[in-house]
């Protein structure tokens, strides 16, 4: 027997719960209780008071993470408060989600009396393939890294008269020299990418049990009719896809589809050319000062519930204004596009690397002018393949205006008949 592990035999119960409630995350002690019987007997006896201790770690676990590992073990040990569907959706998903706030009052979560072992196990489990998630969708994006280009012209702009008719020419039809850009290797991920996948496991995981639960009659002291809808429930109805939690709801669908790729499997999908055994399985720590908001002007702020980094994602994803604005050259294009080379969970850091965002501000900086969004609108069409573009830019012919696309070709008849007749302004 491994000396470390005859420590764990010998040692007595109240040490070994000591020991166990400083473990940094519950990967950690989920391991721990299967090498050492003596530590999973202490589950059985003191499991809600473990996962509280371990939870409540701020350095891994963020109190948004904890209060959904919570109302799962709530969920599977029949201790769901009695709320009805509508002040759950409305009191807890919405804060929650929408503006990163702690739930209302009505819908704040209680700590668990106990708790089965199935929690130690999913949370592991999930820890585990919030790597394998992110090493999956990294690999997607380092095989579309060498389409990167960018205008040669630093004034190229999609929101400017173009052409030699100096008329607002479509910008599907606007054509500029371009050059291949180099980006950095994308390396790991973040302690921010990793907690908006764990974050994201977890609420998939929450709608899953929270459907199981209302199957399986425990909810039995909920409203009949909430009962049946939590049955039928889909997901976009508990996370609904609505201003302003866009991005947190592509994270969750980002989320799923790798799942679907992958089968749930403990393996990455589609293969690991760097070897799975190299593969991390710890969580990166949250730092200290993530806690705190630094202003411009130097009054700091203490957070509590979700740290700066998580709290200042944009709600609206950066590539918002190309797949929307009416001058971008990709108008309309569906953000699955870009949500398969795993765009929902990519940090501001990343996109600022890779010529598709400004570098976001450090800590206490001011904001600066900055340039339009379009400034990355060709680096951001670049990542399409030529399929994709030509299929964009058949549609976007055909749904053009018809009364702007003959006001357009009015416009190009006069010009050529006045510079034909030498009488141009």
């Amino acid at each position: 027997m491994a000396p470390n592990l005859a420590f764990f035999v010998s040692a007595p119960p109240e040490l070994l719960l000591k020991i166990a409630k400083q473990l940094p995350d519950l990967r950690t002690l989920h391991n721990l209780a299967l090498a050492a019987p003596s530590v999973y007997r202490l589950w059985g006896n003191y499991g809600a008071e473990l996962l509280q201790a371990v939870t409540n770690n701020c350095t891994f676990t963020t109190p948004q993470l904890r209060d959904l590992i919570w109302l799962v073990t709530l969920l599977r040990s029949a201790e769901m408060p009695v709320w009805s569907l509508e002040a759950f959706l409305e009191r807890f998903v919405r804060p929650t989600m929408l503006m990163n706030q702690p739930p209302q009052p009505q819908c704040a979560v209680p700590v668990p009396a106990s708790s089965p072992f199935s929690v130690l196990s999913t949370a592991s489990r999930i820890q585990a393939l919030t790597h394998l998630c992110l090493e999956y969708y990294l690999e997607k994006l380092r095989e579309v890294q060498p389409r990167l280009r960018r205008p040669v012209s630093p004034s190229f702009n999609y929101t400017l008269p173009y052409g030699p008719y100096e008329f607002m020419v479509p910008g599907w039809q606007r054509r500029t020299p371009d050059v291949a850009y180099d980006t950095p290797n994308m390396g790991a991920a973040s302690w921010v990418e990793e907690q908006v996948v764990l974050r994201a496991f977890w609420r998939l995981q929450l709608f899953h049990d929270f459907k199981q639960a209302a199957k399986h009659s425990r909810l039995s002291a909920w409203a009949p009719e909430d009962v049946r809808g939590i049955a039928s429930l889909e997901l976009g109805e508990m996370f609904p896809r609505m201003h302003p939690n866009m991005t947190q709801y592509h994270e969750l669908i980002c989320v799923r589809e790798y799942l679907e790729v992958s089968n749930g499997s403990d393996r990455l999908a589609g293969g690991n050319p760097t070897g799975e055994s190299y593969l991390k399985t710890e969580l990166l720590p949250i730092p200290k000062e993530a806690w705190f908001v630094k202003s411009a002007r130097g009054p700091i702020r203490s957070l509590h519930y979700v740290p700066d980094e998580l709290l200042r994602r944009s709600m609206i994803h950066p590539c918002h204004t190309v797949l929307h604005y009416d001058e971008s050259p990709i108008k309309g294009v569906s953000f699955t596009v870009f949500r398969r080379l795993g765009f929902a969970i990519w940090d501001g850091h990343r996109l600022a690397a890779l010529g598709l965002g400004d570098q976001p501000l450090e800590r206490g900086q001011k904001y600066g002018p900055t340039p339009g969004p379009w400034k990355y609108w060709y680096s951001w069409r670049s990542l399409l393949d030529a399929e994709e573009i030509a299929e964009v830019e058949r549609r976007l012919a055909v749904d053009e205006d018809e009364e702007t696309r003959q006001a357009r070709l009015e416009y190009e008849r006069l010009y050529d008949m006045h510079r034909a007749a030498g009488t141009l302004g």
